[in-house]
């Protein structure tokens, strides 16, 4: 849900503030106006505060959110804060500068989003050196990260590797072709309406049994539109496609055989297994590529990772704990 441009500029002036990252004069010990000190540096408590009120309303936008997933979501932020301060000094110690053009652009962005806000205009001489740091520092971020995770490409011997240690990435899941029969009945229906229906299915079944064409009857009774004008052919199907009551009858079945009918959420439906593909691993030449790509991409994750762990693990943090867990709802 789009935030409103109130709202984004009431945030914008929390963030960029007087209580924005400024250096600790004192590391050691941590008040209730500090989040963390990272290398020497404070991020404010009003800042986690802000960027953790920001993220919930975005992320859990539904309301009624379990104390677990508020517990998780605040170490996340957390976490995330403290990783990109890191990676802050270690873009700076690296010479990496931010893309002064784009930065450039963002502001222009701001200043026409906001050019007929009051508040804006009365404190936009302030607001924009801070905004420029704010901007210049997320995008130092954007180009470390992506620094690291560029990896020379792996080689074929590699890759084959990979290929080998990971073959359930590259094999094709069973298919079955299915042919069904849909009798619609609305979720909200009385008993006697879905009972009604099951007993259509069972008087269906019976004439299929006799002799009847599966087809003409699927083109007359059922109403899954797409696969009706087929003869209830659905073609071939993934394991999880169908509901899940129809994925268990259909697991029943032999190539051939129809379903007793089975009640779902869309209504009552018959099904009919016509045929079955057998999974398939695909050889490795024609994989090839996408096994290139997922290694390629999972070793790039690795060095993110490992990246991340290094600088965490030479680094001097300091953590007010107590802000974490007294961040509520």
């Amino acid at each position: 849900m789009a935030r409103s441009v109130k709202s984004t500029l009431l945030l914008l002036l929390c963030l960029i503030g007087p209580a924005e990252m400024a250096k600790a004069s004192d590391n050691k010990g941590l008040d209730d106006t500090t989040f963390a000190v990272v290398n020497g540096e404070k991020i404010s408590a009003v800042t986690f505060l802000s960027a953790l009120n920001s993220g919930m309303r975005e992320r859990f936008y539904h309301g009624n959110i379990p104390d677990a997933q508020v517990a998780a979501f605040r170490k996340e932020v957390a976490e995330g804060m403290i990783n990109n301060m890191l990676m802050l000094h270690e873009a700076r110690a690296r010479g990496i500068e931010p893309d002064h053009e784009t930065v450039e652009k963002q502001l222009a962005g701001y200043e026409k989003r906001y050019a007929s806000s009051t508040q804006w205009q009365q404190r936009r001489e302030k607001l924009l050196p801070q905004l420029r740091t704010q901007l210049q520092n997320k995008n130092l971020i954007t180009r470390f990260t992506a620094e690291i995770k560029k990896i020379p490409v792996p080689d074929e011997a590699a890759v084959q590797k990979y290929y080998q240690e990971h073959l359930e990435k590259f094999t094709t899941p069973q298919k079955n072709s299915v042919s069904l029969i849909l009798l619609a009945v609305d979720p909200s229906s009385a008993k006697s309406v879905w009972d009604s229906a099951r007993s259509e299915a069972e008087e269906l079944i019976k004439k299929i049994e006799s002799g009847e064409s599966f087809a003409a009857l699927a083109k007359i009774h059922s109403a899954d539109t797409r696969s009706a004008v087929a003869g209830g052919e659905m073609g071939f199907l993934h394991q999880g496609m169908l509901a899940k009551e129809a994925e268990e009858a259909l697991a029943k079945l032999n190539v051939g055989e129809l379903s007793a009918p089975v009640t779902t959420l869309q209504g009552v439906v018959i099904l009919r297994l016509d045929e079955v593909l057998p999974e398939k691993l695909n050889d490795f030449q024609s994989v090839r590529e996408r096994a290139g790509e997922l290694l390629y991409r999972d070793l790039s994750e690795d060095n993110y990772t490992n990246t991340l762990q290094t600088l965490q693990s030479r680094a001097s943090i300091q953590l007010n704990t107590a802000i974490i867990e007294q961040a509520r709802k």
